[in-house]
């Protein structure tokens, strides 16, 4: 356990996926038949100042992980909270207390341009139109 205030504390987390059904599952070529436990009885925490690492192969969670800590995706089991906060109960707090920057290609919107996507996400975060554009402009 790290010493000091812990930011993010996961407790007996677990994330489990219901199994395609119906026409999804015709238009998936290896669509799941059980549920997919992504996470199961995860637990850690990590101190304020602390550099946390999550590594595994493909498969393994990581992103669930992540997805759950940014309240993308509700938690099956479990509890997790972000610099004090409850991912499900307090999540819009959660969610600006932690930066979450996805890398995979469907993260931003290619029918926007990039000002367009920016705006949109500064949107999401509770930011005004007019800081927005100001923090937009200075960005770019």
């Amino acid at each position: 356990m790290p010493t000091g205030a812990a930011t993010i504390v996961v407790t007996g987390l677990s994330k489990s996926f219901p199994p395609t059904r119906g026409f999804a599952r015709l238009l998936r070529r290896n669509a799941p038949a059980a549920p997919v436990d992504a996470l199961h009885d995860v637990s850690f925490e990590v101190a304020a100042g602390d550099i946390f690492g999550l590594l595994g192969p493909n498969g393994a969670g990581k992103t669930t992980l992540v997805e759950v800590l940014a309240t993308l995706l509700l938690p099956t089991s479990g509890t997790a909270s972000v610099a004090g906060h409850d991912v499900v109960v307090e999540a819009d707090a959660a969610r600006l207390s932690l930066g979450y920057c996805p890398a995979d290609s469907e993260t931003l919107y290619p029918r926007l341009s990039g000002e367009e996507n920016l705006h949109f996400f500064a949107m999401l975060q509770g930011l005004t139109r007019d800081l927005a554009r100001t923090r937009i402009r200075e960005l770019l």
